[in-house]
């Protein structure tokens, strides 16, 4: 996964960083994750702000699929 992360970096001309002020979110997701139903979970917000990073991060431990 970390190669995964590290050639979305180049292809974005975005600097590798760590996630900041994101524990809520991640405690949301892993919470909604540990349900074990479907669900589905909507990321909305201003562009460049960590969204697709946080969702690479929280999913690079998880068995399943992450699309972009």
């Amino acid at each position: 996964m970390k190669t995964f992360l590290n050639d979305y970096a180049a292809k974005h001309n975005v600097m590798m960083h760590n996630l900041v002020d994101r524990e809520s979110e991640l405690r949301f997701l892993e919470e909604t994750f540990s349900e074990g139903k479907a669900q589905l979970v909507v990321f909305y917000g201003r562009r460049r702000v960590g969204k697709s990073f946080l969702t690479a991060q929280f999913i690079k431990e998880k068995k399943g699929i992450y699309c972009l």
